[in-house]
């Protein structure tokens, strides 16, 4: 995963999730689209949580975040 993006998953005291998230990140090409990646990561969330959904958002600079809800927005 790019340095630029980072992660920011609710609830925050789900470590186990938020691990989870990370990890999924990391196994996909440098090269794939932000969007197709972002839809590839939240249906592989699905599998075990359904209601997991990613909002992609704008942080100061370059950076990319993504909030990452376990139960939904």
């Amino acid at each position: 995963m790019s340095p630029q993006v980072r992660l920011v998953c609710y609830p925050n005291s789900d470590q186990l999730f938020a691990a989870r998230a990370m990890h999924l990140t990391v196994d996909y090409p440098e090269d794939i689209a932000i969007g197709e990646l972002v839809g590839a990561v939240q249906s592989k969330l699905r599998e075990n949580h359904p209601s997991a959904t990613i909002l992609v958002g704008v942080g100061d600079g370059d950076e990319i975040i993504w909030h990452v809800y376990r139960d939904g927005v």
